[in-house]
């Protein structure tokens, strides 16, 4: 049984997780990125009997469930420390629920990702999960986080990439309040740089599909509209008429030439520290 700790502040992420979850249910991402994830994990680690686990914007904890069930399966008789950071509290105690049977312990801390590196000067993990969550925290904390890491630690990162074929139109690039992974490249650089890192970069081809979120004669249904919410961060009842039009264009085009499915490219990033 593994025991709980609670940190706590509070924030609300109900409206962006429904979108995400019509997202979830039309994607193969977390198919496609868990494997990356296991094929990445090192040797060092494979044959530790017990390591401490750090998810920053852990969410609600499905994708935290994933990992380390993927964990798991790369060394079955593997003991895992896990530190879940979620500023979203509701959020965060639903993480801690889904993941107590699989882990030895959980601390759950409901803080700001550069708040709690920022005050944990001198604490190291073995592996830190970062799985989408630069969108919301600023990446020049990354040289932080990476000082953090164990000797053969090592660093997973999760983003999407500016080929987004929702996002190529100019008008909806600007509404996107998502950030793509080149806003990692100069954070990554200074890690490098002042750490001496091993950085291994993949893209990863993905499938979603959008049917039943647009009709060319009924428009954006209600489920789509909290999918674009999601997709772009921003509240589609807030979208300027530009971008609106934008995105009927684009969507136009999807069906007309996609049957509706796109192909967005995911970015999976490791870091080992040697």
């Amino acid at each position: 049984m593994s025991k709980t700790t609670y940190h706590t502040k509070s924030s609300d992420s109900k409206s962006y997780s429904n979108g995400y979850e019509v997202f979830l249910k039309r994607t193969d991402f977390r198919e496609k990125v868990l494997s990356y994830f296991i094929e990445s994990f090192p040797l060092e680690l494979k044959n530790s009997k017990r390591i401490k686990v750090l998810d920053i914007g852990c969410g609600d904890g499905e994708m935290t469930r994933l990992y380390v069930k993927a964990l798991k399966e790369v060394s079955e008789s593997l003991e895992i420390d896990l530190y879940l950071l979620e500023p979203a509290e509701d959020a965060l105690k639903n993480a801690a629920t889904k993941v107590r049977d699989l882990v030895n312990s959980v601390t759950a801390i409901n803080q700001k990702a550069d708040e709690y590196v920022a005050a944990t000067d001198g604490q190291e993990f073995d592996l830190i999960i970062a799985s989408y969550v630069f969108y919301h925290i600023a990446p020049n904390i990354i040289p932080m986080i990476t000082q953090r890491l164990s000797k053969n630690g090592a660093m997973a990162i999760m983003m999407g990439s500016r080929n987004h074929p929702l996002r190529e139109h100019p008008e909806l690039r600007q509404v996107s309040k998502h950030g793509d992974s080149d806003i990692l490249l100069a954070p990554l650089e200074e890690a490098n740089k002042s750490q001496g890192l091993s950085i291994a970069r993949s893209m990863i081809k993905t499938d979603v599909d959008l049917k039943g979120l647009w009709g060319a004669d009924s428009g954006i249904t209600e489920e789509g509209t909290q999918f674009f919410s999601f997709i772009y961060n921003t509240d589609m009842n807030a979208f300027p008429e530009k971008s609106t039009e934008a995105l009927k264009s684009v969507l136009a085009k999807v069906f007309t030439e996609e049957s509706g499915i796109v192909h967005p490219v995911h970015e999976f990033i490791w870091l080992e520290k040697y």
